[in-house]
């Protein structure tokens, strides 16, 4: 299990990831705090921490998580970024992407190696 601490930044919601996040993880901090007036975008960094343990079966239930909160009207027009530095990681990221996509999840999607990266792309795409 992962401890994952969540800190707001404005419309920007930080999930920091310490440990091997599991389904379990990843849907209840999604659950708490996605569903929030605020929140439009949300930085995944796992720099102290990895998906790694999830299964193809767990991103799907992220997935529908993520979906049944987005079309509850929150996080609209919203993005999402994973930063880490390991390679599998990013294609894990972009498989995700692709099956969110599939199930109508209208979040974009897309990784980094930096947090200083990803903000700056969330600030480029505003």
């Amino acid at each position: 299990m992962a401890q994952i601490i969540a800190r707001r930044e404005g419309a920007l919601l930080i999930m920091e990831v310490h440990g091997d996040m599991v389904c379990s993880d990843a849907v209840s901090a999604v659950s708490e705090h996605y569903a929030n007036d605020t929140v439009k975008d949300v930085i995944w960094d796992f720099m102290d921490g990895s998906n790694l343990q999830m299964t193809d079966r767990d991103f799907k239930a992220l997935a529908l998580a993520v979906k049944k909160i987005v079309d509850q009207g929150y996080r609209k027009g919203g993005r999402t970024v994973l930063v880490g530095n390991k390679t599998v990681e990013y294609g894990l990221v972009r498989m995700y992407a692709i099956m969110a996509e599939t199930m109508g999840v209208k979040i974009s999607y897309n990784a980094f190696k930096t947090l200083d990266e990803a903000k700056r792309w969330l600030a480029e795409t505003d």
